[in-house]
């Protein structure tokens, strides 16, 4: 054999060799064989945990008309449920009771019921990290009551209730928290978590004698350390969005800085900082905020044309922000949380001084003094200045 085909036949041998690593991928699973999960929920039964699955069926998925979830008449979703010590346990058990394996590489929602919530949620977020098919974008929230329940709430509007409930907290928030940020919060000193928090609310239709259940989203978690300590809503929930800077395009009812009436403004730009400042061995915290918006509605006898006139709206704007910042920060320092972040903007700026008071710093927050400065401007008030339809002489 010559030289040439010494060569040709060895090449030819190294071909042979490596071709059944060509064949494809030797340990694909067909999508007939897997449950794609969209959204889990965890409860607390005792000392047990109840984990709920959210499973799609593409079969009703590609059968559906229209974009709603509710054209068809029959779910687009099926709920696996069961019991067990630990949470990825119970969701051992319910894998025994389905033909497909479970795939959660594509969920879109983590729901944690508010028992579990005020229990801790360390655990959970352990069982989340040590599975690589978690998705690490999986938004976290806390339900109101029970979270099966939540996430067991048809929409009229998305397929499931699980991709419902991710478009609402990306309308929500600015940045809605996911399993990563949660465990980053948890990581890094001088901040505690604060979630959405959702819950059931009754929708009325136009039928008098018939009511749907809804998802509301409207009210915030907060936490100390890893456990619940308290639901915001109104302007409490106002107020901690504000003083985070996770408001997103926020609306703000005023009432009008003379007569009767209120505005209504949108911020559409809006931002928040922190700045720690030192004073020998006191510590004061400044929120500064600043953005401009927008006068949508004028449901007042208030003439905003005069300059004056402006001024007097922009000073009610930043009292109303003002005001509710304040009043956030307070019930934070009552309930020991730094859901806003102030110890780890010492941590930033000041790293001695934080590694001094990080083992005292809940109590040193519940005394630190805090300043709120706001520098809000309004900038458009609509084609009208004067409230529509109403006559000279009633303006003020």
């Amino acid at each position: 054999m010559t030289g040439v085909n010494r060569r040709i036949a060895a090449v030819s041998a190294l071909w042979l060799a490596l071709f059944p690593l060509l064949a494809g991928c030797w340990d694909r699973r067909e999508i007939n064989d897997i449950a794609i999960v969209l959204g889990t929920a965890v409860d607390k039964e005792g000392e047990m945990y109840r984990t709920t699955l959210q499973i799609a069926l593409p079969g009703q998925m590609s059968g559906t008309k229209g974009g709603g979830g509710g054209t068809t008449g029959r779910k687009n979703w099926l709920m696996v449920s069961d019991v067990a010590e630990t949470p990825k346990f119970a969701t051992f058990k319910g894998q025994q009771m389905m033909s497909r394996l479970v795939n959660l590489s594509h969920r879109r929602v983590f729901i944690i019921g508010e028992k579990v919530a005020r229990d801790g949620i360390q655990k959970l977020l352990d069982t989340m990290a040590r599975d690589p098919d978690n998705r690490l974008t999986t938004l976290v929230l806390v339900a109101e009551g029970r979270a099966d329940r939540v996430l067991n709430i048809e929409s009229s509007l998305e397929l499931v209730p699980a991709e419902a409930i991710r478009e609402e907290a990306a309308l929500f928030q600015r940045h809605p928290p996911t399993l990563k940020d949660v465990a980053n919060i948890l990581y890094d000193p001088g901040k505690d978590p604060m979630l959405p928090c959702i819950s059931i609310a009754e929708m009325s239709s136009l039928d008098a004698d018939n009511t749907n259940k809804a998802i509301r989203l409207d009210k915030l978690a907060v936490f100390r350390d890893d456990r619940l300590v308290g639901i915001a809503d109104g302007e409490l929930r106002d107020g901690l969005l504000l003083a985070s800077g996770q408001s997103k395009d926020f609306k703000l009812l005023v009432p009008a800085p003379e007569g009767e009436g209120n505005l209504n403004v949108i911020f559409h730009h809006y931002a928040a900082r922190l700045q720690p400042i030192f004073e020998r061995e006191r510590i004061r915290m400044r929120i500064i905020a600043d953005g401009y918006g927008t006068v949508v509605e004028n449901n007042s006898n208030f003439f905003m044309h005069r300059p004056e006139g402006i001024k007097k709206v922009e000073q009610a704007v930043n009292d109303a922000v003002r005001n509710r910042i304040e009043k956030a920060v307070r019930w934070l320092r009552e309930k020991k949380s730094d859901a806003v972040g102030f110890g780890r903007a010492i941590h930033v700026r000041r790293p001695q001084e934080w590694h001094r008071m990080r083992k005292n710093w809940r109590e040193e927050f519940s005394r630190a003094d805090v300043e709120v400065v706001t520098m809000l401007d309004v900038e458009n008030f609509g084609y009208n200045r004067a409230p529509f339809g109403k006559r000279e002489e009633v303006l003020r």
